[in-house]
């Protein structure tokens, strides 16, 4: 996942080298939650997740596609 920040609780970027819209993050309550869209030729992916001990814990829905994923990820060093 790359990122770039756009403004106070909006951000830009990659994840699996495919461009997302809609990126909104919020860190109100101490932690930082995160959602964004991607798409490919049949379907959106919805995607939401929160930082937990310097990694990123999220899931992934696809309605059209009957998909619900929980993943993670960590900084490549």
């Amino acid at each position: 996942m790359v990122f770039q920040l756009i403004n106070e609780g909006s951000f830009s970027g990659e994840f699996y080298n495919t461009p997302f819209t809609g990126g909104r993050y919020n860190d109100v309550f101490g932690e930082l939650y995160f959602a964004f869209i991607t798409a490919d030729a049949s379907t959106e992916y919805y995607h939401s997740g929160k930082l937990v001990d310097g990694r990123l814990e999220g899931l992934t829905h696809a309605p059209n596609r009957d998909l619900l994923q929980f993943w993670t990820a960590t900084r490549s060093p």
